[in-house]
């Protein structure tokens, strides 16, 4: 009769979670009235585009340019596909830079940090951006800023060979100016 038991009330726990009864959950899948009550609504989508940009790179060695016939050195504008997104509140961005060309630069800023990263090339050079000196893309008073500018370094290589250089890369993100 021992054995008896616990066998009759395994058989009768197995026949009961076969049945073709479905359970309900004992919570309601709707948000609480804590979630609710939360401030702020999702970030907006990104904003994307077609813009124009122009890349300045050029050598600096300790303070002093060197000469113009310094190999180190070249210039390009092209149009690029952007995608921008600015996350509230304010303290978080994203700008992504991108043409057929052999560009693709992602620029992501906090409240602490700018970091910038990617690859720009032109017909007779490519740029690999290393370090990001200087720049900002967060534009709070609108939702798009109209133009960023970045200071950056990176390894620069055309014909003559490769070499550090700095690098100023303005993006108008509606249009060159007039």
């Amino acid at each position: 009769m021992r054995r008896l038991l616990p066998t009759l009330a395994l058989t009768l726990l197995a026949a009961a979670s076969c049945g073709d009864q479905s359970v309900l959950p004992v919570s309601s899948l709707a948000p609480t009235s804590a979630l609710k009550d939360r401030e702020g609504d999702p970030p907006p989508p990104p904003v994307a585009g077609d813009a124009d940009a122009f890349l300045s790179v050029y050598s600096f060695d300790g303070g002093d340019f060197q000469s113009t016939a310094d190999p180190c050195e070249a210039s390009s504008s092209f149009q690029f596909a952007y995608k921008y997104l600015l996350n509230k509140p304010e303290n978080s961005a994203f700008l992504h830079l991108r043409s057929d060309r052999g560009m693709d630069v992602s620029a992501h800023q906090t409240d602490k940090k700018l970091d910038v990263k990617g690859t720009l090339s032109g017909s007779d050079f490519t740029f690999q951006i290393t370090e990001t000196l200087e720049g900002d893309i967060i534009a709070p008073e609108t939702r798009v800023p109209s133009t960023v500018s970045f200071l950056l370094v990176g390894k620069l290589t055309t014909e003559a060979g490769t070499c550090t250089a700095n690098a100023t890369l303005t993006v108008y993100l509606d249009g060159f100016p007039d």
